[in-house]
């Protein structure tokens, strides 16, 4: 009885280490079919995340052959474009527009900071005041078809650059054989946004030629601390052109550049194709960089500066507390920083409220302005 319970007690410690070896076997195979399993799907991960990878640097390659090949088209295609009267100042094209020919006064327009085509950009407000007036559109150097140059964006040099571009058209009213001052070319000055820094440094510089100035939410000495950030915002902006962002904006939407035309006026397809190449082509270049560069130091050299005291002045601005715009809530005296421009005029210093943004306003209110301007343009 004894040796059969020993035995029966042997052969079950046997069996239960038969069963733990098994078991242990078992475990030792399973780990390994799980390692194998695991080792496979990374595999697996691994070649996904290779073809993912290669279709991904294989559509960056295709996109900057793209990209590279639309800005040499862009390029060619901007060589032949071709509009307004072509002047020839330090050696370099200068592009200026002249409507309403045969009638005076005349009236001189200065574009704000970065517009692709001046000519093009401000077509709406032009056609409506050459209706009554003689208006020459200017493209300064960097703008339009006019060449962009390496010299300093300084305000000395770009309004002396636009007034000899002046010097070389004709004036009703000035005989280049006479010295005498009375019969100087005598002119207006109209200009929206930065443009109205040139006008007030080319009033003080040219004060016996200036007739009136006529502003479009110019852009005043004493904003300089609030464009701080104008340069860098620049320097961005075209960035995001040079990789593309504009020109996939305006795939689909030809209109739907960085700065968009008027969408209120009919331009024709070839306008608005035009003014997307242009966008694309001239679009914050090397030029209107330099200008940003220097936005703040040119404010600052004329900080104090007012439009003579025989110049009538009236400036359109944009009514920011009924319609946000850049300016807004950041200026609320922009109002009175534009009288204070004008306030040594003996003869008018006038502002004039708009509802609408900064860039749409003067084009909208192009009626109302041609209008409120007779009151200096005589």
């Amino acid at each position: 009885m004894g040796k059969n319970t020993k035995k029966a007690k042997d052969i079950k410690e046997k069996n239960t280490t038969t069963n733990s070896i098994n078991n242990s076997n078992k475990e030792i195979k399973q780990k390994k079919e799980m390692g194998k399993k695991k080792i496979t799907q990374q595999k697996k991960i691994s070649k996904l995340f290779k073809i993912i990878s290669s279709l991904i640097l294989l559509l960056i390659y295709i996109y900057i052959n793209w990209n590279i090949y639309c800005s040499i088209v862009e390029h060619r295609t901007f060589k032949t474009f071709d509009y307004g009267k072509k002047l020839t100042v330090n050696n370099h094209k200068m592009v200026v527009d002249i409507q309403g020919e045969n009638n005076e006064p005349t009236i001189i327009f200065l574009t704000g900071l970065g517009s692709p085509s001046p000519i093009l950009h401000y077509k709406p407000l032009i056609e409506t005041l050459s209706k009554d007036y003689r208006v020459i559109t200017m493209e300064p150097f960097g703008y339009g078809l006019s060449d962009k140059v390496d010299e300093e964006r300084t305000l000395h040099n770009v309004v002396n650059e636009l007034h000899k571009g002046i010097e070389q058209i004709e004036f009703n009213n000035y005989k280049s054989n006479n010295n005498n001052n009375n019969n100087k070319r005598k002119y207006y000055l109209m200009a929206h946004s930065f443009g109205g820094i040139y006008s007030l440094y080319w009033s003080n510089q040219y004060p016996d030629e200036v007739l009136g100035f006529v502003g479009l939410d110019i852009t005043v000495p004493k904003i300089k601390d609030k464009l701080v950030h104008l340069s860098k915002g620049i320097s961005i902006t075209n960035i995001l052109n040079v990789i593309g962002f504009q020109r996939i904006k305006s795939i689909f939407n030809k209109r739907n550049v960085f700065l968009q035309l008027y969408n209120k006026y009919p331009y024709t397809e070839k306008e608005i194709e035009m003014f997307r190449i242009m966008s694309l082509v001239n679009s914050y270049n090397k030029s209107i960089r330099n200008e940003a560069n220097l936005a703040i130091k040119n404010l600052e050299s004329i900080y104090e500066m007012k439009f003579p005291s025989h110049i009538p002045v009236i400036n359109f601005i944009c009514d920011y507390s009924k319609n946000k715009g850049f300016k807004s809530p950041r200026i609320p005296d922009w109002k009175e920083k534009h009288l204070e421009l004008g306030k040594n005029s003996s003869v008018l210093n006038e502002i004039v409220e708009l509802s609408g943004d900064h860039k749409d306003a003067p084009l909208e209110h192009k009626e109302l302005i041609a209008k409120k301007i007779k009151n200096i343009v005589v």
